[in-house]
């Protein structure tokens, strides 16, 4: 698998080094600290990097963030709007138009029902 950011092939490089070194996968993740056992130092060997936040910060990665991509480019935008590529088309509701214009405008009748029955006006 690739390594995917500077800090991710800083740590791989970093723990080959280790490795050359003659250190043991335990030793090299007891240097880490508690939450990174011999396992996670495997796996980042095999170019496999850690998902979760608390041992990402421990190594010195940056956390993981999902977003979604575009379906037209395929590139992660900060807002939906951001693409030239798509043109987002919503349809435009169609409301009735109102009877009375204003409070004042209704019959006595329909205003008592309505405070009555609590509907928005």
């Amino acid at each position: 698998m690739e390594t995917k950011t500077i800090e991710e092939a800083l740590l791989l490089a970093s723990v080959e080094m280790a490795q050359m070194q003659g250190m043991s996968l335990r030793v090299i993740a007891r240097g880490f600290g508690r939450p990174v056992t011999h396992a996670d130092i495997q796996r980042i060997l095999q170019g496999v990097f850690p998902v979760g936040a608390k041992k990402r910060s421990i190594l010195g990665l940056p956390a993981l963030v999902p977003t979604v991509a575009c379906s037209a480019c395929g590139d992660v935008h900060a807002y939906d709007r951001a693409c030239e590529m798509t043109v987002i088309i919503r349809p435009k509701t169609q409301r009735k138009p109102r009877a009375y214009k204003d409070l004042w405008d209704w019959p006595v009748e329909l205003l008592r029902s309505a405070i009555k029955n609590r509907e928005e006006m």
